[in-house]
């Protein structure tokens, strides 16, 4: 949700904002999120508090009100880049940076997009930032203005506002809205690629076949599991030298895929993975893990995740 004045382009480019968090908790069942479910129950007014509350902060932000800005933030943030990430305290001491300094970003926010389910929601937007420079003589002048597409996660607070939770930010090369129909980017194809890579990636599960799993992560890929290191490029070339196993409480998963959003040549998926494992005929445990992929294309065309965040229930036995 900002701009580092500092950053060169293109990472210049980015303001903030890709947020993926996930809310999980225990539960004694397993249902089908799809069936039965009250995602919408709250979805106007929380539609309108969502947006309410980010525009507030582009407010703050354009006056350099500190203490604005971070009132939009949950105390367990974690704001990504696709350099580096940084926590609740660290996010304070930027603003305080910024605010005591002479620099000045005007920003601005288009919503595309706000769903919202239970105390979990996100918000897709187009944002617009301006960079004022003063020159040696302290003549202000205007930058070519920046764009960036940003989805933020949010929780709800025990009050009832919404705060977000985590982001992630990714730039856009140019207006969104002044791209012409030969250039945009074909999000049919791209989606069912992407699709299609998580169903190969299944398969290559069930076969144990490591180098056909290692296909989907990108060069650049940066995993998140609770309680794990995050994964990398060297968790990935540590499994291609796994060795199969006959292990039958393997899991199996199964995989639903809730939305898939294309922009350019970045994506986000949102998804749920089923896992099921079976211990001899007399006991079975399952648990639900809610999945953020974010998806980027790679120089050969192919789409491959960069980023991912999972939240995993607990086990729940069921025989």
């Amino acid at each position: 949700m900002f701009v580092h004045p500092r950053w060169s382009a293109p990472i210049s480019r980015i303001l903030i904002a890709l947020t993926t968090a996930i809310v999980a908790g225990s539960c004694s069942s397993i249902p089908n999120p799809r069936v039965g479910t009250n995602a919408n129950r709250y979805f106007s007014g929380d539609t309108a508090k969502i947006r309410s509350t980010l525009q507030q902060w582009v407010v703050a932000w354009n006056a350099k009100d500190l203490a604005g800005m971070l009132s939009t933030w949950d105390p367990d943030a974690v704001e990504s880049f696709p350099t580096r990430s940084r926590g609740f305290e660290e996010i304070r001491t930027f603003y305080q940076r910024y605010v005591a300094s002479d620099r000045r970003t005007q920003q601005s926010v288009d919503f595309q997009k706000t769903a919202v389910s239970g105390d979990l929601a996100y918000s897709e937007a187009i944002w617009t930032a301006i960079d004022f420079i003063r020159d040696s003589a302290g003549i202000e002048h205007q930058n070519p203005p920046r764009f960036s597409r940003s989805l933020e996660v949010w929780r709800r607070q025990s009050h009832g506002d919404w705060r977000i939770i985590r982001s992630l930010a990714f730039p856009l090369a140019q207006n969104p809205q002044s791209v012409g129909p030969s250039q945009r980017v074909d999000t049919l194809g791209a989606e069912q690629q992407i699709r299609n890579s998580l169903a190969g990636w299944l398969s290559a599960y069930d076969r144990q076949d490591y180098v056909a799993m290692s296909k989907v992560w990108a060069p650049d890929i940066l995993g998140w599991y609770p309680e794990l290191p995050p994964f990398t490029i060297d968790d990935v070339r540590r499994g291609l030298s796994r060795q199969r196993t006959n292990d039958p409480t393997r899991a199996h998963i199964d995989l639903t895929i809730d939305e898939v959003l294309v922009q350019e040549d970045m994506a986000v998926v949102r998804d749920i993975w089923y896992y099921t494992r079976r211990f001899g005929t007399d006991s079975t445990i399952k648990r639900r893990m809610w999945g953020y992929e974010v998806w980027r294309k790679q120089p050969d065309g192919a789409w491959r995740i960069s980023r991912y965040l999972s939240a995993p229930e607990k086990w729940v036995r069921i025989q």
